[in-house]
């Protein structure tokens, strides 16, 4: 169905959701589903991209 990335990109990576869960994403024009695999982040997926980013600013 998608022809684009549906994990998320933490780390300089895509990883899957660590809750396992998805969002769906529909076209508003015409209410087509776009996608129903968009990975949606919890709070563990917020917490190691504010890790990730915490580690790549202290080399500065």
């Amino acid at each position: 169905m998608a022809s684009f990335e549906t994990r998320l990109f933490i780390n300089n990576e895509y990883v899957d959701a660590k809750s396992g869960e998805h969002l769906a994403v529909y076209n508003p024009m015409d209410d087509s589903l776009i996608s129903d695999k968009i990975h949606a982040a919890g709070e563990a997926d917020v917490d190691a991209a504010v890790a990730a980013a915490k580690a790549a600013f202290k080399g500065q």
